[in-house]
């Protein structure tokens, strides 16, 4: 079957399309991540929780828990959009509060919301209707006096209402809320721990936090990253997770923060043995755009870092090679060059050199992505 054929097979069946599963975090995906549905409702995306910017990071200090905001937009992002995805649930979810109103009205807004008697709530159905109930109920039950309402997504307030009814765990809730949506994919965060990303700079110096290693919320480092960890006990990915991704069509380390959201993702225990467990291919989309996070970081050194961490697992002192592909477009990337391609074939990688450019030099065509990804999980 030529590769034109399995993309219009995907585009008439989505629902028997190739289970691509991404690690990723933030909203670099999101967009992708909704074409997608398009071709395949079998995607998986596993998120790090780890935000400690906006407003992920009140509910994380108010409640000490893991980030919900990348893992509600991420489901939103690939909620079905038409009229049996339930589009009043999604709508529901995707707000947000005013910023500018006193926090007390806040308050009752959310009360408001909790009673049933809003018009977003009103427009929903019976089972959405007793979720929020259920959900507010026991977030506005817990919620400290001083927590800042202001610009809070009514979707995270949900999700963390279920985590706080669900012995202090995501799964349940996420599962509810993708049933709403009909959501058309799987969404989990590859940890259920609050915990924080510690990142060790070239200097010696150390830096906490996420929004402060992304730089989405102050100056950028300008300092070479060479290692990054996990604040307190050490975090072990579940079983589900791990049957997620041994047995995925393909395994993706997508474009977006490369040490925040990829590397970011592989630092659980076991990830890297579920990784390693798979027998299909794992392909690297570097980033077309400046990256803050990869200060004076080369091409080479992001695939050897990817290595590295998926195999920090390995007990018995092998390193067994952890990417198989590259996937780029070299007419956009300026070190695709003798000497990294001498590289590749070095460490036996494969390089996928494919017609990616879109219509902003610095992003891929979502469109071109999809399809190479596609074809590579199905040869």
């Amino acid at each position: 079957m030529s590769e034109q054929s399995h993309i219009e097979k995907c585009l008439a069946d989505p629902s028997k399309g190739p289970s691509l599963l991404f690690f990723s975090g933030g909203s670099a995906l999101d967009k992708t991540s909704s074409l997608l549905t398009k071709y395949t409702h079998n995607s998986i995306h596993l998120l790090t929780p780890f935000d400690s910017g906006g407003s992920s990071a009140k509910l994380r200090k108010a409640f000490n828990m893991p980030a919900v905001g990348d893992l509600r937009a991420r489901l939103m992002a690939i909620a079905d959009d038409s009229l049996e995805g339930h589009p009043e649930a999604v709508a529901l979810f995707r707000y947000r509060l005013p910023t500018n109103q006193p926090q007390a009205t806040l308050k009752t807004l959310v009360e408001h919301l909790q009673s049933g008697e809003h018009p977003l709530v009103e427009a929903t159905s019976s089972t959405v209707k007793q979720l929020i109930e259920k959900n507010l109920r026991a977030f506005l039950d817990q919620v400290p006096d001083n927590f800042d309402y202001r610009g809070a997504s009514v979707g995270n307030l949900v999700i963390t209402g279920g985590y706080l009814n669900n012995h202090h765990t995501l799964t349940h809730v996420v599962d509810q809320i993708s049933e709403i949506v009909n959501a058309l994919g799987i969404v989990r965060t590859t940890t259920n721990d609050d915990l924080e990303l510690i990142a060790t700079l070239a200097d010696g110096t150390t830096v906490s936090g996420q929004h402060k290693i992304t730089a989405k919320e102050t100056r950028p480092l300008n300092r070479k990253i060479v290692n990054l960890m996990l604040s307190g006990p050490s975090s072990t990915l579940d079983s589900k997770n791990h049957a997620l991704i041994s047995g995925a069509d393909l395994i993706v380390f997508p474009p977006g923060s490369f040490f925040s959201s990829v590397v970011a993702n592989l630092l659980p225990n076991g990830v890297g043995n579920a990784i390693n467990a798979s027998a299909k291919p794992k392909v690297f989309i570097p980033n077309l755009g400046i990256d803050p996070e990869l200060h004076d970081t080369s091409l080479i050194e992001q695939i050897e870092l990817l290595n590295q961490t998926i195999n920090k697992d390995m007990s018995d002192g092998k390193e067994p090679k952890a990417i198989d592909m590259v996937l780029t477009d070299s007419t956009l990337r300026s070190d695709i060059d003798k000497a990294f391609k001498d590289y590749l074939s070095s460490k036996q990688i494969r390089l996928i050199d494919v017609d990616l450019r879109g219509n902003h030099p610095l992003q891929y065509d979502e469109s071109k992505l999809i399809e190479a990804l596609i074809n590579i999980a199905v040869s």
